[in-house]
């Protein structure tokens, strides 16, 4: 018998009266949140606010028309694999506007294979990626690509 809320207090089964193996559809959430948690760790996400401000203090920055990046060269004591966050800031606009702005990038990234090898990346998107071209932001990431490449990202091992 489910459980039925009644007008003047729960005189009806306790909530909790069925275990969590035979719950259904809700016995599914948990198992798609752990299926999250193990794809952000293979994918290799920045999640900590402190992280992200220690980027923006201390990594090489990468300006293009749309996207800001900030670059810095992974540390032999932080793991082996590389990092990526994706950030739109609510100057940006509307939350529409700002997951728009971080599929763009994130699409962009994934074509140029970020993050690259030893290094952590946060994406910082600009206005002008809510109006640019598609191709244009292609070429923003190629820039990226092309500056981490040549010069270490503008001192990304700092």
């Amino acid at each position: 018998m489910p459980w039925v809320p009644f007008a003047h207090g729960n005189k009806g089964r306790t909530r909790n009266f069925i275990s969590k193996e035979s719950k259904g559809a809700q016995a599914s959430c948990g198992l798609i949140y752990s299926l999250r948690k193990e794809a952000d760790a293979v994918r290799g996400t920045i999640k900590h606010s402190g992280e992200i401000t220690e980027m923006f203090d201390a990594a090489g920055r990468v300006h293009t028309d749309c996207i800001l990046a900030l670059i810095r060269k992974k540390e032999d004591g932080r793991g082996s694999s590389s990092r990526v966050a994706y950030i739109a800031g609510k100057k940006l606009g509307s939350a529409p506007t700002r997951n728009r702005a971080k599929r763009r990038m994130r699409e962009a990234a994934m074509i140029y294979d970020a993050p690259w090898h030893g290094y952590d990346v946060v994406f910082v998107a600009k206005s002008k990626i809510i109006n640019a071209e598609h191709g244009a932001v292609i070429r923003n990431m190629e820039q990226i690509k092309r500056e981490l490449g040549e010069d270490g990202a503008r001192g990304a091992g700092r």
